[in-house]
């Protein structure tokens, strides 16, 4: 007879192992700050890579303007994109934090939830081996067979 809840159990386990494997395993192989940490710095050296890429285009688009410009204009202009940059950078590195640390926490929840669906599934099928074996024995007058939960190596029961 098959077991419903358990077949429900099963199908749970393995949608959830499918869904955001990479990014939920990645979250709990890190401490938080090491795992929000690695992320910022990625995002924060793509931001730095893009900001230089849409300067670069700007300069080469606008290269006959800022050619004729002085050299105190130019001073000017670079003071107000360094700035423009460390603003973004600031912004950037603040949503970074906040999305990963969020990301990292419901990872690992997600996580809690996965191990407790396998220790019922697992509890089920502890469950239907002592069934099957009281009733293999039952008969034969022997002492049931019990189970070690260290290593899952069958031991006769000799008490």
């Amino acid at each position: 007879m098959i077991d419903e809840e358990k077949v429900k159990l099963m199908t749970d386990a393995a949608m959830e192992d499918a869904r955001d494997k990479r990014r939920k395993r990645a979250a709990v192989r890190y401490y938080p700050e090491d795992y929000v940490g690695i992320q910022v710095f990625k995002g924060a050296a793509g931001m730095t890579l893009l900001f230089l890429a849409v300067l670069g285009v700007w300069a080469m688009a606008d290269a006959d303007d800022w050619m004729t410009w002085k050299l105190s204009e130019i001073r000017a202009y670079a003071g107000r994109l360094i700035l423009l940059y460390v603003l973004l950078l600031a912004v950037t590195i603040l949503t970074l934090i906040l999305v990963y640390t969020l990301r990292y926490y419901q990872s690992r929840k997600m996580m809690r939830h996965e191990i407790r669906d396998l220790r019922r599934i697992e509890r089920i099928y502890d469950s239907e081996e002592r069934r099957e074996r009281r009733i293999r024995t039952a008969g034969r007058g022997e002492k049931p067979v019990r189970q070690n939960r260290e290593n899952r190596e069958h031991v006769r029961g000799d008490r």
